[in-house]
């Protein structure tokens, strides 16, 4: 895993913030190739903190992609 970017503060409950954090990373890492990269990256845009997590795996379908943010709904793994 590799980290880059520069310090951005946020305000957000910590604990949240930890939880959406270990969520991405683990999802990034479990769907990724055996020897894959994941990069952690932090920048500022236009007054905002962004977060990004970048990984080597095979991505989403674009077909899923308008399910990303329905309660529980999980890529078919045959086709990813």
């Amino acid at each position: 895993m590799t980290l880059t970017g520069e310090s951005v503060e946020v305000m957000a409950d910590p604990g949240r913030l930890a939880q959406a954090v270990t969520n991405l990373l683990g999802n990034a890492i479990l769907y990724n190739h055996a020897r894959g990269t994941v990069t952690l990256e932090t920048v500022r845009e236009e007054g905002l903190g962004i977060l990004r997590v970048i990984d080597s795996g095979p991505g989403i379908p674009e077909a899923d992609w308008p399910h990303l943010f329905d309660r529980f709904y999980r890529v078919d793994k045959a086709r990813s």
